[in-house]
Parts: structure tokens; C-alpha cells; sequence
């Protein structure tokens, strides 16, 4: 299976029908590749820093709103944290999935929103929206100028997003190691590795003991995150 992280760390914690356990159910191979979601503003809001697009939302206490791809997603978990830590009177709308709120981003229906790298930036190079901020823990490669939520003041929101490959459980571990080697030799190609800076993702291969590690950290941060937010299974 080749897996978000947020099949593992995020829906366990946010969804009635993942009746999984990741731990347990899954094998870890290898990790594939980081990167993080990007704070989008319309430009209607004239932000071209958080800070901007803060007071932009404070000046309309109850009139604006953001998108996310859904309720319990990471671009919802983010955006509600987001808010309650800004103090904003803001809506959530969540969408089917990242097409349609990133669609109604640009025509301006709602005011920011955390997208997925690519979209947020087919939505700066159209003209109609800025990119201010990525909620990680660092800056990303591809998005160099653009700051860390961090460095723009706001703190606790540094949540990682990566991809990753898994097997069933109980996958015996001369196959494990075969298929970690196998799969890390690919993501070292070239085109491979293209292709991932294209969606402005890193590749980033590891052992299975560390992506065991990694899930483990993603899971119980995000935890911590979607309980403080408030955000019960559905």
C-alpha cells in the first residue's frame, strides 16, 4: 500500500468507518517522500503575510470563511487550529475533496485555505491567490521563500505530511528488507525524484524501523492536535 500519512496518523482518530489500528494491521516497508500543505489566501484578502491575512479575518468577525478537503482531514484539523489559535471568528467549509475547495479558493467564495502544495501553487501562478505559510517544521525545498507557520508567529502547528509504503501484517521480514531495498533504489532515480518535486514533495527513503518510528510520532502529534481542536469520529 502505498499510504498518506494521513491514513495512518489522522483517520484512526477522525473517522468511524477506520476501524483499523496501523500498528497492528499494517507493516511498515519504507518511508517515500515529505512534504507539507501550504496556507493559501485569496487575494481579495491583500495578504501577503500571515499576520496580514490575520487581521484581514479579524477585521470581518463572522463574514468570511475557509475551505478544507473535508471534515477530519488535515486541511480541516489544521485550519480549525489555525483559527482558534489567531482567536478568528471565521466559518469552516469543508468540501469534497481538494479539486472542488480549491476551485471555489480561486473565485473567492472563501478566503484561505491549507491545499496541498501543487494545487496552492497553480493557485499563486494563477494571480488570484498568495502563499503564506506551511505548517512544518521546516521550510520546504521546493517553497523556499515561503516561511514555516513557525517563523510567521504561530506556534504548535508544525505537523508533518509524508508517503510511505506498507504491507499486510505479519509480512515476513526477508520480504520487507527486499522490497524496502527495491523501492528505495527506484526513489533514488532521477525521473522518480522529479516527478515527486513536481507535487513539491522530498524524497526521502528509510528503514523499516524508521518509518515504524516516524508513524508512531505522526500518529500520537496528531492526536494531540485533533483532540485540543475538538474533533469527534464520524
Amino acid at each position: 500500500m502505498y499510504s498518506p500519512s494521513s491514513t495512518v496518523a489522522q483517520n484512526p482518530h477522525t473517522l468511524l468507518q477506520a476501524d483499523y489500528d496501523p500498528f497492528k494491521d499494517l507493516t511498515p516497508i519504507t518511508l517515500a517522500a515529505r512534504g507539507p500543505l501550504v496556507l493559501v489566501a485569496h487575494e481579495s484578502t491583500g495578504a501577503k503575510t500571515v499576520a496580514q491575512l490575520v487581521d484581514y479575518v479579524k477585521a470581518n468577525p463572522g463574514k468570511l470563511s475557509y475551505a478544507s478537503f473535508g471534515t477530519g482531514t488535515s486541511s480541516h484539523i489544521i485550519g480549525e487550529m489555525f483559527a482558534r489559535k489567531n482567536g478568528l471568528d471565521i466559518t469552516h467549509v469543508p468540501y469534497k475533496g481538494g479539486a472542488d475547495a480549491a476551485r471555489d479558493l480561486l473565485s473567492g467564495r472563501v478566503t484561505y485555505m491549507f491545499d496541498a502544495a501543487p494545487n496552492a501553487i497553480t493557485a499563486q501562478q494563477t494571480g488570484r491567490a498568495n502563499l503564506l505559510a506551511v505548517p512544518s517544521a521546516e521550510r520546504s525545498t521546493t517553497l523556499p521563500d515561503v516561511p514555516t507557520l513557525t517563523e510567521a508567529g504561530v506556534e504548535g502547528l508544525a505537523l508533518p505530511s509524508w508517503m510511505a509504503f506498507y504491507g499486510p501484517p505479519g509480512l515476513p521480514q526477508d520480504v520487507v528488507q527486499t522490497l524496502n531495498r527495491a523501492i528505495g533504489e527506484s526513489l533514488q532515480a532521477e525521473e522518480v525524484a522529479k516527478f515527486f518535486q513536481m507535487g513539491a514533495y522530498t524524497v526521502s527513503p528509510s528503514t523499516p524501523e524508521a518509518l515504524t518510528q516516524i508513524t508512531r510520532e505522526t500518529y500520537d502529534l496528531w492526536g494531540k492536535v485533533i483532540q485540543d481542536a475538538g474533533i469527534e469520529k464520524q
